[in-house]
């Protein structure tokens, strides 16, 4: 929910006073800093340095036919980029998600920020239209998505992980961070994943209902 003005509630409500506040189960109540304003203004000192850093990169992305989606690659497969969460299903979820976006004209990559400078990254971030990934500091880069877009975070829910109730409501840090310049927050919550397991894993057939229904919304926007 949604409000201008003080509540008290026994679940998940997100509301504004001026800057963002969230509010969770047990009287549990957090003021963030990030409010819209910080979050352009940081857009503002890096996202136009980046792009002009790198101009071949970003008319290479430009000419992708849309909409544009990242599978954010921690490692797949029994094979790990990372000391944590590296997705087990990668390569299913990959396919699934290739699949879900060719069928509106759009197409999905697999994409490794260790492997991409922070320039890089910002201009990649830019240009997607969708973040699908394990929850973790690549999802950070939703900052530089455009508004509307969307970022689906896979978030290892077993116990909590950040100064908010991720156990119970999902709220995953790229959420504050998408919701302060417009970009569209998702929480997949994996409940038997940890933050700190080596492997994770996510259901295929929530994935695919969850892509389904922002192609659905994509769709209708584009129409």
């Amino acid at each position: 929910c949604r409000s201008d003005r003080i509540i008290i509630a026994d679940h998940c409500c997100w509301y504004r006073l001026g800057r963002a506040y969230f509010a969770g189960p047990r009287a549990w109540v957090r003021r963030d800093n990030l409010s819209r304003k910080s979050g352009l203004r940081i857009r503002g000192l890096w996202l136009d340095s980046a792009r002009a850093e790198h101009p071949g990169l970003v008319a290479s992305l430009q000419t992708v036919d849309r909409p544009v989606a990242l599978a954010l690659d921690r490692g797949r497969d029994d094979v790990r980029r990372f000391a944590t969460r590296a997705l087990a299903n990668f390569g299913p979820l990959l396919r699934i998600l290739r699949g879900v976006v060719r069928r509106i004209g759009g197409q999905a990559a697999a994409y490794v920020c260790g492997e991409h400078s922070f320039a890089e990254q910002v201009v990649a971030f830019s240009e997607a239209d969708l973040a699908l990934g394990v929850d973790g500091g690549c999802v950070a880069n939703a900052l530089w998505m455009r508004p509307g877009a969307t970022v689906l975070s896979l978030v290892p829910v077993r116990e909590d992980y950040f100064p908010m109730p991720v156990k119970t409501c999902g709220t995953f840090p790229g959420w504050r961070i998408g919701d302060s310049v417009g970009v569209r927050p998702v929480a997949l919550l994996l409940p038997e994943a940890g933050f700190k397991d080596p492997f994770v894993t996510a259901p295929p057939r929530v994935v695919r209902a969850a892509l389904e229904a922002w192609v659905a919304s994509w769709a209708a926007a584009a129409a």
